[in-house]
């Protein structure tokens, strides 16, 4: 099999054969231990191992890996086509066919005749498996089909950029002898009838081949040299010519040069002009492969001078194309690795003035070595009075140029176009600048930077600079913004204005001229200085009118803003009483102080803290529903207000930044994107924290709301027309597991919304209120104030449906959803923690009361302490549980959404709960006195008992004590001993034992 882009067919390769060989290589690659352990010899040798070996980069050793490469290519193939084939055959012997009976499937074989209802082992190891149509069609997170449609673009940029390696490699020929055309690979030189195979599938060809890059080389006749040759391209942006310095060897033979391109068989010469005065630079190539310094010749090695562009466009037309002078490994431009030693090449000039002459050689040596060629040399010489010659690819890449040679022998070797390109891209790019930089104030810098003192700009090139500065976003942050321009022009220092206080910045420098620019240096970072405040007069601050003067006299300054506001903000909350509060706000609306403060808001969105503090003083001082309240009842206001709440949402709910996406994401389709999609919007609310500062704005803008429509119908209105309630319920569905502060806030700002205000109501149910709240109920089964609202909100809702359509929608609603349950279900959750608080405030008071009793020592006194805690908390919960009573509002919820039907069966069920409670508490109350009764009589018997035992007891005790006292009593000596006793030791021992016995 032939390798696309390749000629010749590479033989296969036993598998362990390759393994072993690829053993013995890693085996042999290991460095050898020499002396002993540590030292920078080791370090060295570690260095070896670790990095990958010299020699991969030979001509050899490449074209031995892109050989193991193309034969693993053909293993991979040819057991493709052989699992196709045998699948085709199987397909032939086996059948899969239908019984109805069984309903199910069997295979038959054909030779055979054979059936099986498990399929055969070799359908199973060759064909694909049976797969259902719907597996194909999954549901995919945003991050997995951002990967997946990365993935096509990056295969798309893929075949792209082979079918431009195809392209390059091969050439569209016509055959005068045959009248068709062909394909020739230059790299091998294969011919073919047949299109490339990565251009077959689509209906794409290549341009018949003009031979353009031998058109770009011309005829250059000067006084100090007749016969020379030269190549026309474009470098860095300028129609030159490349030649070899005897030619052209200054600026006043260049001007009297007679050049002649097109000058062949068959075709038109025309004369083109130089222009030196545009362009003219002498180039030596030999001290630069070299290493030396540059030294006093007669001539340069080469020369590069502008060509008069207008004339020779006007001449040229369409005929003649001129290369790309730049190393871009492409057709019309230079090779950079498109050749190895043994590939065929052309040498294209004009020996002694001839018509263009084509030599076909091989190269057969790089000079110095393979790595970093600066010669290449061919199998055969060119012929002599060639100088400046072209030397091609078969390819159309331009590979060197010949230099003068004074000997008559031609030469065999040639100058590498790299060498030549890079001595003049050095020569051409300007030095790049120092930098420094001076802060004046603290929204100016002054920028200086100066050349390296050996620097010398080109004749008629004059050297401008350009500055670009970049923000950072804090003082430590490394990463800053997209860098600015600021400034271009031939001046040494810029003055940069309009920068914000107290902000970290980076400025970087580079020279340029009309051909090349130099590379920018290095960022330099400086700090401009903060703004002097006067936030300190704040201290002796005394009205409400001398604050908001402060803020208007200093605009600009965050410091006075946040004072002021935080001055105000605690002058508020001292308040005791209503008439003071109301006097603070009358000040504040006379000294147009609401104005002043809802327009800071936007002027400082940036300091989140002054922005927080001002949304929550408004919502403070619209809780009074007066002034601030009237104020703030306006179309533009409240849209800002809406426009403030979404603004500080994550970017799936925030509509400004969803449109309008980030740098690095439309750098992301790029064909090197990163596998990072756009985050999704379940990721988005998971990490937005409750620590965030946007967090806190979006919630004290819902509250600042809340407090505004509470008991304003025209702020109702106007909030429908802002869009806010669809807001609303989609931040609830965002957040439904994650913020419970944020949910709270949307839920309280429904239940205000829906209060007497039939329009809203029907909003939030067109919105797919019902459903999210559903959810609510169900995710905050323990937050008494989020029930309480969304409760509030669904009975608003149920009380303001009065057409019939309504009515039935809703009816049909909370069916699907199953409301009525989960308001049931939310009643029963209320009572019953209800119960248990009650039940565990009980307990906790009577174990205070015993402590209270058994007050003893400092252990005692911290135990009793933590348990009059505990008490007050259980008492705080109650309360808050008291003042937000779900199950009143579950009744009011449920006494209108339930139809009446349902009615009638609730008031039934409860008839028959309370008859079945009746009689189960008589049946209880007569089991009790039936067992009381019993437990009576149970207790006399047994005080019976107890009376009997104990004094027959206390009779056989007084018998036991009296014959005890009588045993206690003096008696003789024959008496003690007769009785057993005593023992009477005259007798003998055997008369004791048997006495003794016998008393026994």
């Amino acid at each position: 099999m032939n390798v696309a882009g390749q000629g010749r067919s590479v033989p296969s390769v036993p598998s362990s054969a390759i393994n072993t060989n690829t053993r013995h290589a890693s085996i042999a690659a290991l460095p050898s231990r020499r002396g002993g352990r540590g030292g920078r010899g080791s370090v060295r040798r570690a260095t070896s191992v670790a990095n990958a070996p010299r020699t991969q980069f030979l001509s050899e050793f490449r074209a031995h890996e892109e050989d193991m490469a193309a034969r693993v290519i053909q293993r991979a193939s040819r057991g493709f086509l052989g699992r196709r084939f045998v699948a085709s055959l199987l397909t032939q012997l086996y059948e899969k066919q239908y019984d109805p009976v069984a309903k199910v499937y069997y295979y038959v074989n054909t030779q055979t005749n054979e059936s099986s209802w498990e399929k055969p082992k070799a359908l199973q190891l060759f064909m694909a498996a049976d797969k259902d149509v719907r597996a194909r069609q999954i549901t995919l997170t945003p991050h997995e089909a951002a990967k997946r449609i990365q993935r096509l673009v990056r295969r798309h940029q893929a075949l792209r950029a082979i079918k431009a390696m195809v392209r390059e490699n091969y050439m569209k020929l016509f055959d005068e002898r045959t009248r068709s055309f062909y394909y020739l690979n230059t790299r091998t030189g294969a011919v073919s009838e047949h299109k490339p195979v990565f251009l077959r599938a689509d209906d794409e060809d290549l341009e018949i081949e003009q031979f353009h890059f031998r058109k770009a080389v011309c005829k250059i006749s000067t006084s100090s040299n007749l016969y020379g040759s030269g190549v026309v391209g474009t470098f860095c942006g300028t129609l030159c010519v490349l030649t070899d310095g005897k030619t052209l060897p200054d600026q006043d033979t260049a001007r009297a040069a007679h050049v002649v391109c097109n000058y062949a068989a068959g075709r038109i010469p025309f004369t083109v002009l130089l222009a030196p005065e545009r362009f003219y630079v002498g180039l030596y190539v030999h001290e630069k492969a070299q290493g030396a310094g540059t030294t006093a010749k007669k001539y340069f090695d080469f020369v590069l001078c502008a060509v008069n562009e207008e004339q020779f466009t006007m001449v040229a037309g369409d005929n003649v194309v001129p290369l790309k002078l730049e190393m871009n490994d492409r057709k019309m431009g230079c090779a950079t690795e498109g050749f190895r030693v043994g590939d065929y090449i052309e040498l294209v000039g004009f020996p002694h003035g001839k018509m263009q002459v084509v030599h076909e050689r091989r190269l057969t040596r790089l000079v110095p070595s393979s790595i970093q060629p600066a010669r290449l040399e061919f199998s055969a010489p060119m012929e002599s009075g060639a100088s400046g010659s072209a030397i091609f690819t078969r390819g159309g890449m331009l590979l060197g140029a010949l230099q003068y040679a004074p000997l008559k022998s031609p030469p065999s070797d040639c100058w590498y176009i790299k060498t030549i390109l890079d001595a003049a891209t050095e020569l051409v790019t300007p030095a790049q600048p120092f930098l420094l930089a001076a802060t004046i104030s603290s929204k100016e810098v002054q920028v200086y930077w100066q050349m390296v003192r050996w620097y010398k700009p080109l004749e008629r090139m004059d050297v401008v600079f350009e500055v670009e500065i970049a923000r950072h976003d804090g003082r430590d942050e490394i990463h800053h913004e997209k860098f600015k321009a600021v400034y271009r022009g031939q001046g040494r220092t810029c003055h940069v204005g309009d920068l914000e206080s107290d902000t970290m910045y980076s400025v970087r420098c580079r020279s340029a001229n009309d051909m090349q620019h130099s590379a920018w240096s290095v960022p330099l970072r400086f700090a401009t200085q903060p703004t002097p405040s006067m936030a300190w007069r704040l201290k002796q601050c005394k009205s409400m009118t001398e604050s908001i003067t402060r803020i208007r006299d200093n605009p600009h300054d965050s410091s006075v803003h946040f004072r002021a506001v935080q001055w105000i903000f605690a002058q508020v909350e001292q308040a005791t009483s209503a008439s003071r509060l109301e006097r603070y706000e009358e000040e504040l609306y006379g000294c147009q102080g609401l104005a002043l403060l809802f327009e800071t808001m936007s002027r400082f969105a940036v300091f989140h803290d002054n922005l927080l503090l001002s949304v929550r003083l408004l919502g403070r001082l619209a809780r009074m529903k007066t002034l601030t309240q009237r104020y703030l009842t306006n179309l533009s206001r409240m849209h800002s207000i809406c426009r403030l709440m979404e603004h500080h949402l994550p970017p799936p709910l925030n509509r400004v930044h969803a449109e309008a996406p980030s740098e690095e994401a439309e750098t992301s389709t790029d064909g090197k994107a990163a596998d990072q999609p756009t985050d999704a919007l379940g990721d988005s609310a998971t990490a937005f924290s409750k620590s965030t500062p946007d967090l806190q704005v979006a919630i004290a803008s819902i509250a600042l709301l809340s407090f505004v429509v509470d008991t304003n119908d025209s702020a109702k209105q106007l909030l429908v027309v802002g869009e806010a309630i669809p807001l609303v319920l989609m931040i609830l569905k965002t957040f439904l597991d994650g913020e419970t502060l944020l949910v709270a806030e949307c839920s309280y700002l429904l239940g205000v919304f829906s209060h007497q205000n039939s329009p809203g109501c029907w909003e939030i149910v067109q919105a797919g209120g019902l459903e999210i709240m559903n959810n609510v109920l169900d995710s905050y089964m323990e937050q008494t104030k989020i029930q309480y609202w969304i409760l509030v909100t669904i009975g608003n809702i149920a009380y303001t449906c009065d057409t019939p359509e309504q009515q039935d929608f809703l009816e049909c609603e909370s069916h699907r959803l199953l409301l009525i349950d989960m308001i049931c279900r939310c009643r029963i959750q209320f009572l019953v923690r209800q119960n248990e608080l009650e039940l565990d405030l009980t307990h906790e008071r009577q174990r205070l009361e015993h402590l209270q009793a058994t007050h003893i020592g400092e252990e005692m006194r911290n135990e009793l302490d933590a348990c009059e805690m505990t008490v007050l908390a259980i008492e705080a919960v109650l309360a808050e549980v008291g003042s937000h009573n779900v199950a009143e509002t579950a009744d009011y919820a449920l006494r209108y959404l339930m139809t009446p039907e349902q009615a009638r069966v609730q008031a039934a069920s409860k008839r028959l709960m309370k008859k079945v409670l009746l009689r189960k508490l008589a049946m209880a109350h007569q089991k009790w006195v039936e067992v009381t009764i019993f437990e009576r009589h149970c207790s006399i018997f047994r005080k019976f008992l107890r009376a009997v035992h104990d004094r027959q007891l206390i009779a056989a005790f007084r018998r036991w004590e009296a014959v005890v006292c009588e045993m206690r009593k003096h008696k003789t000596w024959s008496q003690a001993i007769g009785s057993g006793l005593a023992i009477d030791l005259n007798k003998k021992k055997r008369e004791r034992y048997r006495m003794l016995v016998l008393q026994k």
